[in-house]
């Protein structure tokens, strides 16, 4: 018995000192890549190193991950995520690179083969991936550490030019925070960790220190350092504080006045413990923490079963598209996406506007030339009297800012090359001057920005090569949305509005492509930009109807109906139009809408966002088959196991179920199978075999959530008639069961 005494006040002492009364649950995924083939790091292990036993001293359960690839990151976000369901305060940490592509973060892997600006969506992790996991879990709060705005190492073979990472909105309850602000760059440090991180694990070990403060401090450390070259930055909707260490700092000590309370005698006899009670508790922490790992597991295997059975589809339907379908006729070459290049807006002849400067009269023409490739120049007139131009070299030309040198020669001198560094109009019609720096042909270098540069324009005097009108430009690209095409429709049109801002129809064309690809929320940015623009064309009411329609705007259909009346791709606006149907629930009109879809695009040319959509819509059809009633983990008396079998009853579903409800459960019919909307509904009568006579049943009513995955459906309430009255009353016991389809 005493021995026994003594296992029990060690249990209860180590689960004091491991979580204390009221501590919140603490999850973590920590990763730090460096082992990069094309540009390694050094300090991004030892950070993830240090940063994971830093947590795990503040009570983290900590996920370390270190060089890892695509497949292990991707892995180690979705359990992360399930383990946030549990609940509790959730953290990632990432060092390494660190990219933006089109206003979008990514997060590489040390295996990533990047060559162009498009690879970077297919091998590196989305870190909106991160953000989408955690706003899943609904726990209380969350956070995001992003130590991975180093140079970007492949930026030589990227079209854009942005640094650093773009600024991301917090959700509700999280907090993000980055190495340096975005847009910028952070060195990788000179010590064993990053500046950064280096910072941030002494702060956060601080007692008592609020989580705002911890940055406030870490922010200032890092920009005393480096002379305010790094500015570490944070974007935060958190609703409540959060200690790293301990919790607010102690009270003030009381007044000298007020007599310090006694303390207490070490005869004082000891409360006697409970040892029946604490026994009772100790049991009753090990079967729940026994039942979340259950749980758990049996999501991780779920999700494992479904990425299996997503992948084996796949592999189906390119087969059968290789082995049964025809070759899909190709379209005229005329109709073909063409890749944007804005080089080729510059092609023409420019000729310099004012007086450049100040001491000696410039009158200079360029004329610039693309082949697809390279941008190439030439010029003419002179810089002053007794020279000439001819050469046009080192032309580069960024986001909205163009920069090339003119290369003069003066009759009795050596060559002067001027740099010039031009910002270019939104339609590349007018070159304006902002600095123009000198150097002669023995000097290695240019010596600064010309102090006497006055007002100068280079104006477009000869017209670049004529285009098709913007509409016909535009009219395959549309036509691919609602085809297999989105993925290179997607692209044409970010670089069409990169290229020309102002081209309303390419930004419609952009907002509609990314709802289709599951980016609402930059669909929405660009709908507003276009709102801005006040366009009305068919691209444009395409676009509109389909936001206004999301957000269940009455006004879309007018829009959507406007459209196709003003030529817009009629395969198209169907399926915005069921899109929008799919939104609001409507089943049976997203059905006839895809039917008539169906009857303008062949099979082999509906791309996957079709079918996906295709199959939200027909749940009558992908709810045929079996499924079992599963019953929570803790529930107890092996009850609960019932198959159904659902079968197409006209335009609806009828059912069947066998098996046992309840230990004296005889006879199962099932009626009243209805789908409204995305619900399904049906009754139970169970007939009893022991108790009463044989027609004497219990009703019970089951209604399912269809707007996720058919093939694990939550089955969120449960109801029975437990009286004469014929009310249903909801049964608590069978809350959170789900139907498991039996392949």
């Amino acid at each position: 018995m005493r021995r026994f005494i003594q296992v029990v006040l060690l249990t209860c002492l180590l689960l004091a000192l491991a979580e204390p009364a009221g501590a919140e649950h603490r999850i973590a995924l920590v990763i730090g890549n460096g082992a990069y083939k094309a540009a390694p790091l050094k300090n991004p292990v030892n950070d993830a190193r240090d940063m994971a036993a830093s947590l795990k001293r503040l009570g983290f359960d900590v996920t370390p991950l270190t060089d890892a690839g695509q497949q292990q990151m991707d892995a180690a976000v979705r359990e992360f995520g399930l383990k946030l369901r549990q609940g509790g305060a959730g953290l990632f940490y990432y060092a390494g690179h660190g990219l933006q592509v089109a206003g979008e973060n990514y997060l590489v892997p040390v295996n990533a083969n990047i060559q162009t600006e498009s690879d970077v969506r297919y091998t590196c992790l989305p870190a909106g991936m991160v953000l989408g996991k955690m706003e899943d879990a609904r726990n209380d709060l969350n956070i995001i550490i992003l130590d991975a705005c180093r140079n970007n190492p492949f930026a030589r073979s990227f079209r854009s030019t942005e640094q650093g990472l773009a600024k991301m909105d917090a959700p509700t309850g999280s907090l993000i925070s980055y190495a340096t602000a975005p847009g910028s760059v952070a060195s990788d440090g000179q010590g064993k960790n990053g500046l950064f991180t280096q910072h941030l694990l002494r702060n956060m070990a601080t007692p008592g220190l609020p989580i705002t403060e911890v940055f406030m401090r870490v922010r200032q450390s890092v920009v005393a350092e480096t002379k305010r070259k790094q500015v570490p930055w944070e974007a935060s909707s958190l609703i409540g504080q959060f200690y790293f260490s301990g919790t607010a700092a102690n009270q003030p000590p009381l007044p000298a006045t007020v007599a310090a309370v006694s303390p207490v005698p070490a005869t004082a006899p000891a409360k006697p413990l409970d040892l029946k009670a604490e026994k009772k508790r100790v049991a009753e922490e090990a079967v729940r923490l026994k039942r979340e790992q259950q749980e758990l597991a049996q999501l991780q295997a779920l999700q494992a079963q479904q990425d299996r059975l997503e992948a084996e589809r796949q592999k189906v339907e390119q087969a059968k598209l290789l082995a049964l379908a025809p070759r899909p006729k190709q379209p005229p070459q005329a109709q073909q996406a063409v890749p944007v290049h804005p080089e080729s807006f510059l092609e023409g002849g420019y000729r310099l506007v004012g007086e450049l400067f100040s001491y000696s009269p410039v009158e200079a023409m360029v004329q610039f030339a693309f082949d697809g490739t390279d941008l190439t120049g030439s010029a003419s007139g002179h810089f002053g009297p007794h020279t000439f131009t001819g050469k046009v070299q080192e032309i580069e030309l960024g986001k909205g800012v163009l920069q090339f040198v003119i290369v003069s020669k003066p009759v009795f001198m050596q060559e002067r090359y001027y740099r010039f560094t031009c910002s270019v109009s939104p339609g590349f019609d007018t070159l304006t001057v902002v600095s123009v720096e000198a150097r002669n042909a023995d000097e290695p270098n240019f010596d600064g920005a010309l102090r006497k540069l006055q007002s100068g324009h280079f104006v477009r005097v000869a017209q670049r090569p004529k285009q098709a009108p913007q509409a016909k430009a535009h009219a395959a690209q549309f036509a691919q949305l609602a085809r297999a095409g989105l993925p290179d429709a997607r692209a044409y049109f970010e670089q069409a509005v990169q290229a020309r801002p102002n081209d309303a129809d390419a930004r419609a064309g952009l907002a509609i492509a990314l709802v289709f690809s599951g980016r609402e929320a930059d669909a929405k940015y660009q709908f507003q930009r276009l709102s801005e623009s006040g366009a009305q064309t068919a691209g444009v009411r395409l676009a509109k109807g389909l936001l206004l329609g999301l957000e269940g705007n009455a006004d879309a259909n007018y829009q959507l109906n406007r459209a196709q009346e003003e030529g817009a791709d009629r395969a198209l606006a169907l399926l915005c139009q069921a899109v929008v149907a799919d939104r609001k629930g409507e089943m049976e009109r997203g059905q006839k809408l895809m039917e008539s879809y169906a009857a303008l695009v062949p099979e082999v040319e509906r791309g996957e966002h079709v079918k996906i959509l295709d199959k939200n819509l027909n749940l009558a059809g992908n709810m045929v088959g079996s499924f079992k009633w599963v019953m929570p983990p803790d529930y107890e008396g092996g009850y609960g196991k019932l198959d159904i079998v659902f079968r197409r009853a006209g335009s609806g579903l009828a059912a069947a179920a066998t098996g046992k409800f309840w230990a004296f459960s005889g006879d199962i019919t099932v009626q009243d199978v209805q789908l409204k909307g995305k619900t399904l509904m049906f009754t139970l009568k169970v007939y009893k075999v022991l108790f009463g006579s044989l027609d004497d049943a219990s009703t019970y009513r089951f209604t399912c959530d269809l707007s996720g995955s058919l093939d694990v459906i939550p089955v969120p309430v449960v109801e029975w008639v437990p009286g004469r009255d014929g009310k249903f009353v909801t049964r608590r016991d069978y809350a959170n069961t789900r139907l498991e389809r039996q392949l």
